[in-house]
């Protein structure tokens, strides 16, 4: 690509002209040299350092094609570095993080000195039918469990996986995977059904379950499901006096005992939610909700379906969120308190943010639109 028209394409993104595809490749090949360093330099150093940066994505975009298909939107992993590189040459709007539809201000500050609180990680802890219990995260890939024809497996990906051994389980007893605060974990089952937990949360389930008529596991938390088809069994979760039936499909659950109200929305496939004596079924793209002391089922059609995996995908993700929201998701992730002091703020929020950022990080730009303190693990917000 000629450099005349380098020049115009990076004049064009910052007055907002770019075309999708333009704008995928000016923010791409930032962030390829953004999101490679470990390295996180003060501001004075970003200032030393961003002409050359600059150069460098100009040289990279030379070899590009005139005509880029990429569309994929891409966002920040270290936003203390990479806010203050594009706030300097007027990107502040690239992590979309807006309320009361205004873009909130993105210079870099001085992160706090309190010691860092970094983001959850891949840990579970596994409780089998005889209660002994095994931290997932202290063991190697590989075997983790062999018994009555059953193997428990930790795969390369860091997933628990179930397996039949020589075609005969013996053993019928209900596990339970859990997640704490600052935790997240994956699980395949017997059938093939894959189950990602978010923190706080635990999936309980029959080792067997598939020599019965039907799958039934409980939730608590929350959990993004694949489940495997088999029309013959249909799969059932049973979550606050709820249950989802489904028979192959893609769907997130979100049942959180500190949140008023129990949501699932559906990706691919159809489920069915039922509570009571009410009944909804979905289809794909739609959202069924329920509040924990009504049997009534309200039914959403054509969400934000990145919304609702966001978690699964590495992301914060809020669509006009209150500060209360906002902070029940950094409290499951971050495991900090969160404490309120004279009137809670009517702020709303809307973006998105990588999960693996320090904590600092994130509440430097909460920092423009309320006011708190950090005390050690607690987070106490102001009016």
């Amino acid at each position: 690509m000629q450099e005349e028209r380098i020049n115009e394409l990076i004049a064009a993104y910052l007055e907002g002209r770019c075309t999708p595809e333009e704008k995928g490749l000016i923010e791409g090949h930032f962030i390829r040299y953004l999101d490679n360093s470990s390295y996180r330099p003060s501001v004075s150093q970003l200032e030393t350092s961003f002409k050359r940066t600059y150069n460098n994505i100009v040289e990279e975009i030379k070899k590009e094609p005139v005509k880029q298909q990429t569309t994929k939107r891409l966002y920040l992993k270290w936003i203390g570095y990479a806010a203050a590189v594009f706030f300097t040459i007027g990107l502040s709007t690239f992590l979309s993080i807006h309320f009361k539809g205004n873009t909130l201000n993105q210079s870099a500050k001085q992160v706090s000195v309190e010691p860092p609180i970094g983001p959850g990680q891949e840990r579970a802890t596994l409780t089998l039918s005889n209660g002994k219990e095994i931290v997932l995260d202290r063991r190697s890939k590989g075997e983790v469990l062999a018994d009555q024809g059953l193997e428990i497996i930790k795969g390369n990906d860091g997933q628990l996986v179930y397996k039949v051994i020589d075609g005969q389980v013996s053993a019928i007893g209900e596990n339970t995977l859990s997640t704490n605060k600052g935790e997240t974990y994956a699980v395949v089952l017997l059938d093939g059904t894959k189950v990602w937990l978010n923190a706080s949360s635990s999936l309980t389930y029959n080792t067997a379950f598939f020599k019965e008529g039907k799958r039934s596991v409980k939730l608590k938390g929350e959990g993004y499901f694949e489940v495997a088809k088999d029309k013959h069994r249909p799969f059932i979760v049973e979550v606050n006096q709820t249950v989802v039936k489904v028979f192959g499909t893609h769907f997130n659950i979100h049942a959180y005992e500190d949140e008023s109200v129990m949501k699932a929305t559906l990706l691919e496939g159809s489920i069915g939610m039922s509570k009571g004596t009410e009944s909804s079924l979905l289809s794909p793209g739609e959202e069924a909700s329920v509040r924990k002391n009504s049997t009534k089922i309200t039914v959403k059609k054509s969400i934000n379906l990145s919304e609702a995996i966001a978690w699964k995908n590495g992301y914060f993700q809020f669509d006009n969120a209150d500060v209360q929201s906002v902070m029940r998701q950094l409290a499951r992730w971050y495991d900090i308190n969160v404490v309120y002091q004279g009137e809670i703020p009517t702020v709303k929020f809307k973006g998105k943010i990588q999960r693996n950022l320090d904590l600092s990080y994130i509440l430097e730009y909460l920092k423009n639109d309320i006011h708190y303190e950090r005390n050690g693990n607690t987070i106490i917000i102001k009016p």
